[in-house]
């Protein structure tokens, strides 16, 4: 494809898109979740330019939707929002409903980074009851974790159990590696709320999948583990052990540039 510059369009969930600047977008997502988030963020960027080229309006509000995904792992809250609506535009033009459950979610999590809990919630929960509604199981795995995040950034510690044992049974179905240890690292954080004195037992669980990720070089999302572990250890008195870890975390997310995160990281430091 490279070679020829020839654009292909594949039917594929009962639409038209350009396969040529999808490929982009799983590229640039791959490269991401590796650290180098800028570059797979132009790589997405290309990718969409492509479909933008070709008129086509699925491959337009996929590759959207791809940029949204990494700023939302980045924490760039503005630029998700920005780009995730977009798609849901495109999504809403072509009548095409199996991405919204996947991109209201999505847009409720970078609601949730900018601190409006209230709006998070209510569009996570648009999104599931609309992914269910399709029927299809991929990715539900990531929405429950969208819908964890939030019940446990609201303190409803039973709810957001809950709304993770559901995402972590469908993650363990369909083999979504990346969003099981996602919701093992949040099921981590929620033992440790609901009973501190299990920090030992939450701090494993944290631990193992952060080794898994680190197999999986999937730094954008195992540097996170540091940050998370980093306060568990924090909020426990274990000053040394906190201080490894977040000093990882902060290293890394200068390297990838996750002002967002970054913050989060220095302002436990500053309290050590």
């Amino acid at each position: 494809m490279e070679n020829t510059k020839i654009n292909y369009d594949f039917i594929g969930l009962g639409i038209e898109f350009n396969l040529y600047s999808l490929i982009y977008g799983y590229y640039g997502l791959a490269v991401a979740y590796l650290g180098q988030v800028q570059d797979g963020i132009a790589l997405c960027e290309k990718g969409l330019g492509i479909a933008k080229e070709s008129n086509s309006i699925m491959g337009i509000s996929l590759l959207e939707y791809t940029l949204g995904w990494i700023y939302v792992e980045k924490g760039d809250a503005e630029n998700a929002i920005d780009k995730l609506e977009s798609s849901l535009n495109y999504c809403e033009e072509a009548n095409y409903t199996v991405f919204l459950g996947l991109l209201w979610s999505s847009l409720g999590h970078a609601y949730l980074q900018k601190g409006n809990s209230d709006t998070a919630i209510r569009f996570i929960n648009k999104g599931l009851k609309l992914q269910m509604n399709t029927g299809r199981q991929g990715l539900l795995s990531w929405i429950y974790y969208c819908l964890g995040c939030a019940l446990l950034a609201t303190n409803k510690l039973k709810e957001a159990q809950q709304a993770i044992e559901k995402g972590l049974e469908s993650a363990r179905k369909n083999n979504e590696i990346f969003n099981e240890s996602l919701l093992m690292i949040t099921n981590g954080i929620v033992l440790r709320k609901k009973e501190p004195t299990k920090w030992i037992e939450a701090g494993e669980i944290i631990q193992k999948e952060i080794k898994i990720l680190e197999k999986l070089e999937a730094k954008l999302l195992y540097s996170r583990g540091y940050l998370f572990l980093g306060e568990l250890y924090y909020d426990s008195g274990k000053r040394e052990k906190a201080l490894e870890y977040l000093i990882k975390a902060e290293e890394n997310f200068k390297e990838m540039g996750m002002d967002y995160w970054l913050k989060k990281t220095q302002d436990i430091l500053g309290e050590l």
